[in-house]
């Protein structure tokens, strides 16, 4: 009887339940969730193929389409700078005639290649530094202004080389990347490659403001100037033309810097120009401009439908 009521008194022990076996889609913290559902992971593959075939397209259509005016504008902002004799200075259509009866059509794309690494170097350091910073918390405008400066300084030599490699006449000449870098570098040291770099950096963010406060001004909302809609077209090409145009000052002292053998100042440029600093190129910069908005509209509509 008494074994009986001391076997009654004994605690109850209950079983520990088995730990659930560890599923690839469980939640490790209540912050960090891993979802590799198979349709997500098709959905984000698809999301970065479609970002990587947009810039293998739009980069050298943009850069192919703007080549021949560019060119053009190139040798006329530095024609008084580098005793290029030209057909006009200002007259964007001439000049085509020439360069077409002494180097071919050919002539039109010198420097197309450098300028298409160069634009593949900038978007790339661009959009890594960008995310970097969003990151780390910085604030979006911050996180532009400086990924954008950022990128242009680690692809400025690329853009040096490049008008460097516009202003050769003679066919036979080297018009290779690492033949005009071995010539850069023995006459200016490496510093030369990034002379101008202030410069160009100031008309690029400038060139980039007025472009969004033109379209800002005719559409009356804040567009999304890399995929434009439709409806934008006219209003991108408008801003686009503008913008440059207003900065061809600050375009042609850079480049003045950027295939000058010495280091010249400033003044030294301006005084050698004067009105010509304003409107050297000028035409040949907007036609220049409204081609590579067509170049970028062509590659969205590749993108997209193809």
């Amino acid at each position: 009887m008494a074994s009986s009521q001391r076997g009654s008194g004994r605690p109850k022990v209950t079983a520990i339940p088995a730990p659930a076996p560890a599923d690839t889609q469980q939640t490790f913290s209540s912050s960090h969730k891993i979802d590799l559902s198979p349709h997500l992971v098709y959905a984000d593959y698809r999301i970065v193929t479609h970002i990587l075939a947009e810039h293998l397209v739009s980069i050298p259509l943009c850069c192919s389409f703007g080549s021949p005016f560019d060119r053009i504008a190139t040798m006329q902002q530095l024609a008084p700078f580098m005793n290029i004799e030209m057909a006009s200075e200002t007259y964007a259509l001439r000049p085509l005639g020439e360069i077409y009866s002494t180097e071919g059509i050919s002539g039109f794309f010198v420097g197309n290649l450098t300028g298409i690494l160069q634009d593949s170097v900038f978007k790339s350091s661009d959009a890594i530094i960008e995310e970097l910073f969003h990151h780390y918390s910085f604030g979006n405008i911050y996180s532009f202004v400086a990924a954008n400066v950022l990128a242009r300084l680690i692809s400025y030599p690329l853009v040096t080389i490049r008008r460097r490699i516009q202003i050769i006449r003679d066919p036979e000449q080297d018009r290779s990347i690492l033949g005009v870098l071995r010539a850069t570098v023995q006459h200016k040291g490496y510093l030369g490659l990034w002379d101008g770099v202030f410069w160009k950096i100031v008309a690029d963010l400038l060139q980039l403001l007025l472009q969004f406060g033109v379209m800002r001004l005719i559409l009356g909302y804040n567009p999304d100037i890399s995929h434009p809609r439709p409806h934008e077209l006219f209003s991108l090409a408008m801003g686009t033309c503008i913008a440059a145009c207003a900065v061809v000052p600050l375009r042609t002292l850079t480049k003045c810097k950027q295939v000058s053998n010495e280091w010249p100042s400033i003044q030294d440029i301006t005084e050698q120009y004067g009105k010509k600093l304003f409107v050297n190129g000028l035409l040949a910069t907007a036609l220049s401009s409204c081609l590579n908005v067509f170049g970028l509209v062509t590659s969205s509509f590749i993108t997209h439908h193809f």
